[in-house]
């Protein structure tokens, strides 16, 4: 029997009365400081430590693909620690959830009950385009939702399993036709010239960005295109991270690295985004 990932599951994990797995601040300075302190073995303990939770399937090798997934793990940790500042704000009584009740008193206030100027985009606009998403992560119907659900309302871009619902949210911000596609006039928005005004730096430089995305050329942006467009850029940062870490480290040219490739490498990985520039073997935690 393995026990090694079920020891490190309970060393690095924090599970509350709710199931849910509490990620600590990682840019705490003390605490990183604590790496300074350290012995060599005791460094290396902890990179081992880090390695074996990058290494997604246990085979005693870590992937480019697992090691990608590793970093965005670190990008998402700063989702989790503005969710755990913003939620004694949120949770009013205190009971660990957030209701749809408690997210709309303190996100729109005395506002709901205000009548509102005409216009495609009012308050009635986002409170429907809230409840939708608000829906989908409440899986259980009633109305509330716990730490990882509310990140999942903030942050859909960020969740695989939110993947479809921001790009519904997307077309439904920007598809004003309802044709399905954001076309160049929808991507730039309504604009209002004199006749004879130049077109201001601000369109010029949105017509250059949609012709990159727009990857097939045919003038609008296609549901795959949206997904690439709303992906997060540190998503795409992990790639290329994870890519110069296999370069580098992977002494045998095998195309993965080793536990031994990894603890070789010590410096460079203390200092990646693969560790969160050394905060991740303080803390060493997973969600």
């Amino acid at each position: 029997m393995r026990l090694w990932p079920f020891f490190i599951f309970h060393l690095l994990c924090v599970v509350d009365a709710n199931g849910e797995i509490t990620v600590n601040d990682f840019t705490n300075q003390e605490k990183t400081n604590i790496l300074d302190e350290l012995t060599v073995e005791e460094r290396q303990l902890h990179l081992s430590i880090v390695a074996a939770l990058m290494d997604s399937d246990q085979d005693s090798f870590v992937t480019t693909e697992e090691l990608s997934n590793w970093i965005k793990r670190m990008y998402k940790v700063w989702v989790f620690q503005r969710i755990d500042n913003q939620w004694p704000q949120f949770d009013l009584n205190a009971d660990g959830l957030v209701s749809w009740e408690e997210y709309t008193n303190v996100t729109y206030g005395e506002r709901i009950n205000r009548p509102e100027p005409k216009g495609s985009h009012g308050l009635k606009w986002m409170l429907a385009r809230d409840a939708k998403r608000f829906k989908v992560v409440d899986q259980d119907e009633d109305q509330k939702v716990n730490r990882a659900e509310y990140a999942a309302f903030l942050y859909p871009e960020r969740f695989d399993h939110m993947e479809e619902t921001a790009i519904r949210q997307t077309l439904g911000d920007m598809d004003d036709n309802g044709n399905g596609v954001i076309e160049l006039g929808e991507y730039i928005g309504e604009l209002h010239l004199e006749e004879g005004e130049p077109e201001p730096e601000s369109v010029w430089l949105s017509k250059r960005n949609f012709k990159v995305l727009d990857k097939d050329g045919n003038g609008n942006l296609d549901t795959d295109e949206i997904r690439e467009w709303i992906k997060p850029i540190d998503h795409i940062h992990a790639e290329e991270e994870a890519k110069r870490l296999v370069s580098e480290c992977d002494a045998d040219k095998d195309g993965k690295l080793s536990k031994t490739e990894i603890l070789d490498n010590y410096d460079m990985f203390v200092s990646s985004k693969a560790t969160n520039f050394g905060r991740a073997l303080v803390q060493h935690d997973e969600f």
